[in-house]
């Protein structure tokens, strides 16, 4: 199984310096060049925990989306960790245009055939850490999916009530396949589109086949003049008619976003040994 992790974003979020947390110095360097995926956790960068549980799932091949420079450092570091149980390849994104432009960048990796039953490929955001158990539930799955999480499963991790609204919530159909994403819905959208606590989350935990790049590279800019992953879907399900399917799991996920998440990742990583 191949997964694509976009690892080329700016991390304009954690390099806000207003938030006052204590950091090591470490963590404080990577903070503030807004290298997530290199953010130090006893002695081992973020990165090296996601590609971690990939391989637990039964990930074997990585390609990591970086960005254009040629001594990339999140590259440079991928480089070093020499894993003996996941490949790593990569692929640039040439300019920093949104998550489905970073996805197009991955397409010769992805359409590299593995053989005929290997239709599909992963996508995962490099700043979430995934339990394997959510990555192996599509794994063993054919043609379009996505791990839709249940709130309550999501409230272990970094991620409090509070925060929920700023994730894309999923309504599905009676057949579980996926009918809309509302995009980061607030109090009064939950209200209005008649959604309660039940509802599935999208932490980007996706499956597809190599259908979504003709999509991706087909898309119109959105308002923030970015290609976007969830537009490219939008056009999947809607006017393709393609059914997603929608996996439940009731499990947390350690989202790396802002810096005050950084002490609780640092807790919650306490004693756990990436295994590569």
């Amino acid at each position: 199984m191949k997964a694509v992790v976009l690892a080329a974003g700016r991390g304009s979020r954690m390099r806000d310096t207003a938030e006052s947390v204590r950091l090591s110095d470490a963590q404080r360097r990577e903070a503030d060049r807004g290298r997530k995926t290199l953010i130090p956790f006893h002695g081992h960068p973020f990165l090296s925990y996601l590609l971690s549980e990939l391989a637990a799932g039964g990930v074997t091949q990585v390609c990591v989306v970086v960005g254009p420079d040629p001594g990339d450092p999140v590259r440079r570091a991928a480089e070093a960790l020499n894993p003996t149980r996941i490949s790593i390849d990569f692929a640039v994104q040439a300019s920093p245009e949104g998550s489905a432009h970073a996805l197009a960048a991955a397409r010769p990796f992805a359409t590299r055939s593995l053989g005929p039953e290997s239709d599909g490929f992963l996508v995962v955001n490099a700043d979430n850490l995934y339990p394997a158990s959510a990555v192996a539930a599509l794994v063993g799955r054919t043609g379009h999916a996505m791990v839709g999480f249940r709130q309550r499963g999501l409230l272990g991790g970094t991620i409090t009530p509070e925060r929920l609204s700023a994730f894309a919530l999923i309504r599905t159909g009676p057949d579980g396949c996926l009918k809309t994403i509302v995009e980061k819905p607030g109090p009064t959208d939950r209200k209005r589109s008649g959604l309660d606590d039940d509802v599935l989350v999208s932490m980007t935990l996706w499956r597809f086949t190599p259908e979504v790049f003709d999509l991706c590279e087909g898309l119109e800019r959105s308002p923030r003049r970015e290609f976007e992953l969830p537009d490219a879907v939008t056009e999947l399900v809607g006017r393709r008619g393609r059914c997603l399917q929608v996996v439940p799991v009731d499990a947390p996920v350690l989202d790396l976003t802002h810096r005050r998440d950084i002490p609780v990742v640092d807790a919650l990583l306490e004693g756990r040994e990436p295994t590569l």
